[in-house]
């Protein structure tokens, strides 16, 4: 009799488990891997005005850590860095570091959307390229 109720108990679980991930699953429009753990996820939610009534975004993630909603992402090849326009912080340039966890401002001061990054890990800086006539600026990368 008690094995008849823990499987019960068992299947109710995986039963709410697999509804509650085809509720979240229904918001990810497209699912985007940039290597080294870190992906891109395009969502979706429902908003109370404008076209459509829903809202379209991203979020860039390294493993479970969301780092939030972004434009332009950008991987350094040995996977320690991620460069990205973060839209909750201003539309801010940050680097994360995936070895200490850590986000940095690497915001130059103008604003300009990054098209591109030629990382120059061994001397800790990256240049970053950028849409428009904005010039290309040397970030420094943590140790």
């Amino acid at each position: 009799m008690k094995i008849r109720r823990a499987a019960w108990i068992g299947i109710f679980f995986v039963i709410v488990a697999t509804l509650a991930g085809l509720f979240f699953a229904s918001h990810i429009e497209r699912y985007r891997g940039l290597g080294h753990g870190f992906f891109l996820l395009s969502r979706w939610r429902r908003t109370s005005g404008g076209f459509e009534s829903i809202y379209h975004y991203q979020e860039l993630h390294h493993y479970w850590k969301n780092l939030g909603m972004t434009g332009e992402s950008f991987v350094s090849p040995s996977g320690r860095f991620a460069l990205y326009e973060s839209y909750e912080s201003d539309g801010k340039l940050l680097v994360f570091d995936a070895d200490s966890g850590k986000t940095t401002d690497v915001t130059d001061g103008d604003f300009a959307l990054p098209s591109g990054v030629n990382w120059h890990e061994p001397e800790h800086q990256a240049e970053v390229l950028y849409y428009e006539k904005h010039k290309p600026s040397v970030i420094h990368l943590p140790n």
